[in-house]
């Protein structure tokens, strides 16, 4: 395998709803302070909010999809995933994606995931955290291919 780079992004549920909280309580300290809301209504409602994390996965699906684009000018990819789920399973595939979104579709398992995005050579590894891989074991990394190549293979 080769090097993995810098962090590129992440995305961590936990992290952007806590962050949301220390923006809001910073935004209204006069009103707990005059004792027109509470700290406890203001974690409440955060945690409520499915509007901040809507808004955070659309800006991280649009930034991600921008660093697809330099890296991939075809779509294709080819994956080599490491310690898959609660059997640390190995294997492969190829897939197109035409968008961040497609890209975590085609990957990740459909289960609330916490991951992190590193440059790894022309392409891009992904340290996925979930229920069947809380220590983050799990792998993907991910290399552009040519479209030729994809049809070959896929």
């Amino acid at each position: 395998m080769s090097k993995i780079g810098k962090l590129i992004m992440e995305w961590d549920e936990c992290k952007i709803i806590e962050d949301e909280i220390k923006f809001q309580l910073e935004e209204s300290k006069e009103e707990i302070e005059m004792g027109e809301t509470t700290e406890e209504s203001i974690r409440n409602s955060a945690y409520n909010d499915s509007y901040v994390m809507e808004i955070n996965l659309n800006s991280f699906i649009e930034d991600l999809t921008t660093i697809m684009n330099k890296k991939c000018k075809t779509n294709c990819w080819k994956v080599e995933i490491s310690n898959f789920g609660w059997k640390n399973q190995n294997g492969n595939k190829v897939f197109k994606a035409d968008d961040a979104r497609e890209l975590i579709n085609n990957l990740l398992p459909n289960t609330p995931c916490t991951y992190k995005i590193y440059n790894y050579s022309n392409g891009l590894a992904i340290q996925n955290f979930h229920h069947d891989s809380p220590t983050g074991n799990e792998w993907y990394y991910l290399k552009p291919i040519a479209e030729s190549t994809y049809e070959k293979m896929r």
